[in-house]
């Protein structure tokens, strides 16, 4: 029978192992689709800059033309020596691409000759005495120029004899009584060399293609730079079509798996390894505990029985001679190792605990913090669905682990109980709040019974009275379908400063067979028959719950009975009364985290792993809060000794210089040591948190959620109330919120001047949404902002570089539409200056 119970149990883990691996995968397949686009769009605008680039290189030949056409216009007749001179003078003053060199042709009065009579080359192409009417492709630049005297034209791309790229410039102009034309011959190999070297990044190839449609040469597509076809390996082409002159070019740019080595997929796969490592090791690790439970357990069942047959072999031997007395001896010196290695094994099991709870606890903080986040930028239902599988597997694993620490811990004697003024009618009512929504969705009834003489303030644990009342009634509402659930408390008073608490779950579920009525409480025992796929599980929690209730000096019994329902009872023997003036602590007020805004302040966030830096920076995205960076201990005091922020969150296990040290060094300080320290660990120890107590302001422990957070900082950090508006949408701070002083004022005019200079770019970029212009235009903002003294606006660039950071494609167009309302205040502001 316990093999079949673990076979169903392996299956049910198998099954939630398979639900978390899709939901991991096909999150980081969107964000893999989402990166790969975002590549391909600075590729695009990569190509079309690289393009306008080498046509405004050939721009350059135009001015150098009209100076060479003025020599023969200014000449009576320009001999070889004159454009020689010419030459240098043009070369001195060249640009990025080389002259390959000067022509005069002589244009026949039919114009069906145009012979080279001036050239700066003896041989090739613009050799004296040349026809290059035979030349089509000069032929039209040529013919060009005459009909358009007054223009540089640039004809068709050709090869010459030897296969290089040329394209010829051609500008009417007389020799003397000749009709003509200066000639400028350019190595298109020169440009594109150009090109590569200074702009164009590994990845991004080049095709030239020259298109003719005057059929020049019988030849319509004629291939200039690069191959005809585009490399197998492309993964798009972009085509960009030029006009200039007689040219008529198309540049096509392919896009290579090199460039900019490709797709930044590192967070989607991070996401997707972070979530399978989880998942395998989550369950991998509670297989391995289990099993060095028992070895543990049974080794020191034998190491007893060992101590017990030394203790009788020692009593007789007392009883003999002195060489009885050594063996006896011996024999104690046995029992010791033995209870020494029981002891090291218990203390081995510990450390493992803490270290596997700290690295699991750290993928943790990324994973559901992460999640959290992109819940509230999806709006896709399906998608929503899915992260929500993955953030339900994430919280269900970290139970788990919670779960089997609080186990070990009792295990091995280290749960210590904090005994305090508990308001115990108080926590029995909250049970109804916590599990109303439960309760309502399965259309069940909740019966609260609380006698009312029972007294108020107790001397009690209270988190672990919480989590026995939250234990019992999960499982009644969990393992009913109709009727209800009840919860009575009454008492027995033992003397005037003593009772015995007692409290009842009573239940109308599926209830528990006699014979199995002990086992339940087992580690790992579950109800024989129960359906894993319908009620899940991990037959831990009434085995902690019996563990907590016996460290309480109580106990716990069942009644029950198959198919009617189940009633558990707790007793709690002799609990202390209060004192009357005793009080239990004041919950602190709660904070509304959508609406809350800090003042202005810095925050400096220290962590080795930049996922974790990243997850701050997207939960205080709104918060009004300034974030520094800091990968380790030592970089963290050197920030807080430059920049002074207001608070440092400081992560415990850091490289270089961790947490521990580097906090008892700024508090060591005397100009540092009133700076707030609030830890970020990942342990779940106690003696860890009883040291972050003694040396930090505060502590959180991962993985931390949002609310979390900013209640934590909330103890620290002065607040500013959120401005109420009759639109729904978010507005810019308002006069309410910010009033710039008279030196501010005073400069009001050139600020508004300055964004009113950006009011066109702020129009495209609504419109396109094009993230590097957006990034961009945020950044001058912002140091408009910082320069003018101007709070709302630097708040506002900070903001919208925040949400292009995380490519929030959500709120970025709500947060652009506040620009107009920005200059209008800041108006208003100026108006009011100017009023008497």
């Amino acid at each position: 029978m316990f093999r079949t119970r673990s076979i169903v149990n392996a299956s049910f883990f198998l099954l939630l192992i398979a639900g978390g691996l899709y939901a991991v995968v096909y999150g980081g397949r969107v964000l893999k689709d989402q990166a790969r686009k975002t590549w391909l769009d600075r590729a695009n605008q990569e190509a079309t800059r690289i393009t306008e680039t080498g046509l405004s290189w050939l721009t350059h030949f135009n001015a150098q033309q009209r100076g060479v056409a003025t020599l023969f216009y200014g000449s009576q007749r320009v001999t070889e020596d004159e454009l020689f001179d010419a030459l240098d003078i043009v070369q001195a003053t060249e640009g990025s691409i080389p002259l390959a060199s000067l022509a005069f042709v002589e244009a026949a009065a039919d114009d069906e000759r145009f012979t080279v009579s001036l050239s700066t080359e003896f041989e090739g192409f613009l050799e004296p005495g040349t026809d290059l009417a035979v030349v089509p492709a000069a032929r039209a630049a040529i013919a060009g120029a005459l009909e358009m005297p007054d223009q540089v034209i640039m004809g068709p791309a050709f090869h010459d004899a030897e296969g290089r790229p040329l394209t010829l410039l051609a500008l009417a102009a007389p020799n003397g009584d000749m009709d003509g034309a200066v000639v400028t011959l350019i190595d298109l190999t020169a440009l594109f060399d150009g090109l590569q070297r200074l702009y164009i990044p590994l990845g991004l190839h080049l095709r030239l293609v020259e298109e003719d449609d005057r059929q020049i040469g019988a030849q319509l597509r004629l291939t200039i730079i690069g191959p005809d076809e585009a490399p197998p390996e492309t993964v798009r082409t972009f085509s960009i079509v030029t006009n200039s002159g007689q040219a008529h070019w198309e540049f096509f740019w392919d896009v290579l798996p090199t460039y900019l080595d490709g797709p930044d997929t590192q967070l989607a796969e991070l996401v997707q390894l972070s979530g399978l490592t989880l998942i395998l090791f989550a369950f991998g690790l509670i297989g391995f505990l289990y099993t060095q439970n028992l070895k543990v357990n049974r080794r020191v069942q034998e190491r007893t029985a060992e101590l017990e047959e030394a203790r009788i072999e020692a009593e007789r031997a007392r009883e003999s001679s002195d060489i009885a007395r050594k063996e006896a001896e011996e024999v104690r010196k046995i029992a010791e190792d033995s209870r020494e290695v029981a002891e090291s094994a218990n203390r081995s099991k510990s450390a493992f605990l803490a270290n596997m709870s700290l690295e699991i606890r750290t993928p943790m903080n990324a994973i559901l913090g992460f999640t959290e986040i992109l819940g509230g930028l999806l709006t896709d239902p399906r998608q929503k669905g899915y992260l929500d599988s993955i953030q339900t597997s994430g919280k269900s694993l970290l139970s788990l682990i919670n779960d089997i620490l609080d186990l070990s811990k009792v295990e091995a004697g280290k749960l210590e109980l904090e005994y305090r003024p508990t308001d115990v009618p108080a926590a029995f009512a909250d049970m109804e709040q916590i599990f109303a929504h439960r309760i309502a969705t399965k259309k069940l009834n909740f019966q609260l019974d609380i006698s009312p003489d029972l007294p108020r303030i107790l001397l009690l644990d209270e988190t672990r009275l919480r989590q026995i009342l939250i234990n019992l009634l999960g499982n009644a509402v969990k393992f009913t379908d109709s009727g209800g659930v009840k919860l009575s408390a009454a008492h027995i008073q033992s003397d005037s400063e003593h009772i015995d608490l007692s409290f009842a779950i009573e239940d109308t579920g599926i209830g528990i067979p006699a014979s199995q009525q002990q086992r339940i409480f087992r580690t790992f025992e579950q109800q024989e028959g129960q359906s894993i796929n319908q009620y899940g599980g991990t037959g831990l929690g009434l085995a902690i719950t019996r563990r907590l209730i016996e460290m309480m000096n109580g106990d716990i019994s069942v009644e029950s009975e198959a198919g009617k329902g189940s009633t558990f009872r707790v007793t709690l023997h002799n609990g202390a009364i209060a004192p009357p003036e005793s009080q239990p602590l004041q919950q602190e007020a709660a904070i509304d985290i959508e609406e809350l805004l800090f003042a202005p302040a810095t925050i400096l966030v220290a962590d080795d792993v930049a996922l974790n830096r990243d997850l701050v920076k997207g939960f205080l995205t709104d918060c009004g809060l300034t974030l520094l960076e800091a990968e380790n201990g030592r970089e963290a005091i050197d920030i807080t000794r430059t920049q002074r922020p207001d608070l440092v969150l400081m992560d415990i296990k850091m490289p270089v210089l961790d947490g521990y040290a580097a906090t008892r060094q700024l508090k060591a300080d005397r100009e540092l040591q009133k700076i707030p320290v609030v830890a970020l660990t990942a342990s779940a120890m106690k003696e860890t948190e009883e040291e972050l107590s003694q040396t930090c302001d505060g502590f959180l422990r991962k993985p931390v959620t949002k609310a979390e957070l900013i209640h934590e900082l909330a103890r620290f950090l002065e607040r500013i109330e959120a401005i109420e508006t009759e639109d729904s949408g978010p507005e810019p701070a308002t006069e309410a919120a910010f009033a710039p002083d008279a030196a501010i004022r005073e400069r009001l005019p050139e600020l508004i001047q300055q964004l009113e200079g950006e009011r066109d770019v702020w129009e495209e970029i609504s419109n396109t949404l094009t993230i590097n212009d957006i990034d961009n235009f945020s950044a001058r903002v912002k140091d408009m902002g910082t320069e003018f003294g101007y709070l709302p606006i630097s708040s506002w660039g900070e903001k919208l570089q925040n949400q292009v950071a995380l490519f929030d494609m959500t709120a970025l167009p709500e947060t652009l539409q506040q620009f107009p309302a920005l200059i209008e205040e800041i108006q208003s502001f100026e108006r009011e200056s100017i009023t008497p």
